[in-house]
């Protein structure tokens, strides 16, 4: 009986991921897709400020709906569930309104920081970016607890098809400069727009359920997830972005775009699978938490999934990186390929720790994660920011934040698995 439950699971596991999968393939592919024509129609100062940005984003979405996206999936009832969906859309509008706040008051903060007036311009599109990227997380757990991994796909392909046309388009028609941002505004308005009108008939058929009472009882039940979750979030998000927030005033807009070009290509074929698995397994992690059995067997069945998957491609684009990014890119992007080799040793173990380490929420374990965010923050920014003193060498400063990173997640991993264990012995 047992043998056949987890026969069963397996199977539904890989229906799903490979649900997820075939939307994520056919939405990174066509951003992928195009990105050998938009650079060459964009110049890299452009996609300097354009990394740039999108950086100051992710780390914004982090914050837009305080994690509560990630409770969702969480209570027995759809009943409690839509009472925590409101609540994080109340939550969206404040965060989207101090945002506001900051970016017209925060100018000069901002210039300081990034010393780049043309940066400054776009900002006032935070915002708009921060409410529809916390509207799309919220509806993407609601369709994760509901099973409704195709209309996931589907607004993942929305997204990527209007932000395609859009910065496609606009480089066709030389509105160079606003293309890229503009796609990544509209990419972001279209997929939250989906799920609104694919999910908004039937939250509402539950609204008799909603409650101020019930929201404010099921915040405080999970008032870990706001709290540490979103530290934990921030800190991992800030630090990842680190160096597109750092590079420019120390190394330039080009240097910029270099790392992000570099990040991008790398993190779009790994987050394909990646994204996915890491939608599932988080379910699945929370069901076999609620069960009490099979949790350290999903953990480790899960690595050696990613671990055959990535291995041969990595190893592929460790040798071949700096020929791929001149032929598909053109020859001005062949130093972002040199800088992907220095990435990829930490990137291959980010890419198999990523999709499991929502075990963390699931077990409640928060505290610890935090802790190691805040340290691997530190070193981070203490590796950039010294590097502009004893080596003002870019390729250096590379190699030693992705040395930084890979040793982090090499603990990180060993402390997945062990905490995976210690759960199971004590079901």
């Amino acid at each position: 009986m047992i043998k056949k439950l987890k026969l069963l699971l397996k199977r539904d596991f890989i229906k799903s991921f490979l649900t997820l999968f075939t939307g994520s393939v056919i939405a990174q592919a066509i951003v992928f897709g195009i990105t050998p024509i938009l650079s060459r129609q964009y110049s890299e100062e452009l996609f300097g400020v354009f990394f740039t940005f999108s950086a100051i984003c992710m780390i914004m979405h982090v914050l837009a709906a305080l994690r509560l996206e990630v409770a969702i999936v969480l209570p027995e009832k759809d009943e409690d569930a839509v009472n925590l969906v409101v609540t994080g859309f109340f939550v969206v509008v404040a965060v989207t309104f101090v945002s506001l706040i900051l970016v017209v008051f925060g100018q000069q903060i901002f210039y300081w920081l990034f010393e780049e007036e043309e940066l400054n311009k776009w900002l006032v599109a935070l915002p708009i970016s921060t409410f529809f990227i916390g509207i799309f997380r919220l509806l993407t757990s609601w369709n994760i607890r509901k099973n409704q991994y195709k209309e996931i796909s589907l607004a993942n392909i929305h997204k990527s098809l209007f932000m395609s046309a859009i910065q496609l388009g606009m480089g066709v028609f030389s509105f160079n400069y606003f293309g890229l941002i503009f796609g990544l505004i509209g990419g972001q308005i279209a997929s939250a727009m989906y799920f609104i009108h694919k999910n908004l008939k039937e939250l509402f058929s539950l609204k008799n359920h909603i409650s101020f009472q019930r929201m404010k009882a099921l915040l405080i039940q999970y008032k870990a997830i706001p709290i540490y979750s979103t530290l934990n979030d921030f800190l991992n998000m800030v630090s990842g972005q680190l160096p597109l927030l750092m590079l420019t005033p120390i190394f330039g807009l080009t240097a910029t775009a270099w790392y992000g070009m570099a990040n991008r290509i790398v993190s779009t074929p790994t987050g394909l699978i990646g994204q996915s698995v890491s939608q599932i397994f988080y379910k699945k992690a929370s069901d076999c938490y609620n069960q009490k059995s099979g949790l350290y067997q999903l953990v480790i069945s899960t690595y050696k999934g990613l671990l055959k998957v990535a291995v041969i491609p990595f190893l592929f684009f460790a040798f071949t990186a700096p020929f791929i990014f001149r032929v598909f890119f053109g020859e001005e992007w062949e130093e972002a390929g040199k800088m992907s080799q220095l990435l990829l040793p930490w990137l291959f173990l980010a890419f198999l720790n990523a999709p499991v380490s929502g075990i963390f929420t699931v077990i409640n374990k928060l505290k610890p994660m935090l802790i190691y965010n805040i340290v691997l923050f530190i070193f981070r920014f203490a590796t950039l920011y010294f590097s502009q003193f004893y080596f003002r060498d870019l390729d250096t400063a590379i190699f030693l934040y992705g040395l930084v990173g890979f040793l982090f997640n090499a603990f990180f991993a060993i402390y997945i698995i062990y905490l995976s264990k210690k759960a199971e012995d004590g079901f």
